[in-house]
C-alpha cells in the first residue's frame, strides 16, 4: 500500500499515541462517563476472520445516506468483507448491529465528498483519519485514487 494517493493522505495519529489514547477510549465509551469524550465516537467489538481475535476498536461515528457508519481504511476492516455481526457502543449504550464493508469506489467516493463537505479540511484530518495535501478539498477523481491506493471504504452498521 502507498502513503498517499495525490491529495489525500493519511493523517492519523502516531502509533505511539493510540497505543496510549485507545486503550482509555476502550474503558470510557461503554462506561457513564462516555459523554467526557463527546458523541461522535463509537466502539465497534468483533471477532476476526480468520483468528478469531477479539476487536474493541474505538472509530469515529459518521451518519451517510441517513445510515450510520464508520469511514475507514484501517486494516481491520477487512474482518468485515461479507459481513459480521458487531457490537456498537454508542452513548455508553451497547447493542448489536450488522456490520458490511463496502469498497465500491463509487460509493467511497460519495460519501468521503460529502464528509469533506461537511467537516472542512480541518474537520476532515479529525474525523476523517485523512488530509489533503492540497488547499482544497480533494476532487472525485482524487478521492478515487485514494480509494484504491490507500482502501478508503465505508462500514456501514445496521441495527439487528
Amino acid at each position: 500500500m502507498t502513503t498517499h494517493a495525490g491529495a489525500v493522505a493519511p493523517a492519523h495519529p502516531p502509533q505511539w499515541v493510540l497505543r496510549v489514547v485507545n486503550p482509555f477510549m476502550r474503558v470510557v465509551l461503554p462506561s457513564p462517563v462516555h459523554g467526557l469524550v463527546g458523541s461522535r465516537l463509537l466502539l465497534l467489538r468483533f471477532s476476526g476472520r480468520r483468528t478469531g481475535r477479539r476487536y474493541a476498536v474505538p472509530a469515529a461515528r459518521h451518519v451517510v445516506e441517513g445510515q450510520e457508519c464508520v469511514l475507514t481504511y484501517a486494516p481491520w476492516r477487512l474482518n468485515l468483507r461479507g459481513g459480521v455481526d458487531v457490537e456498537v457502543v454508542w452513548r455508553g449504550t451497547a447493542r448489536r448491529a450488522r456490520a458490511d464493508l463496502v469498497e465500491d469506489v463509487p460509493a467511497v467516493v460519495a460519501a468521503y465528498a460529502a464528509k469533506f463537505d461537511e467537516y472542512g479540511l480541518r474537520g476532515s484530518r479529525l474525523w476523517l483519519g485523512v488530509r489533503t495535501t492540497v488547499r482544497r478539498p480533494p476532487t472525485a477523481d482524487e478521492l478515487a485514487a485514494a480509494v484504491r491506493e490507500l482502501g478508503l471504504s465505508i462500514v456501514r452498521l445496521a441495527p439487528r
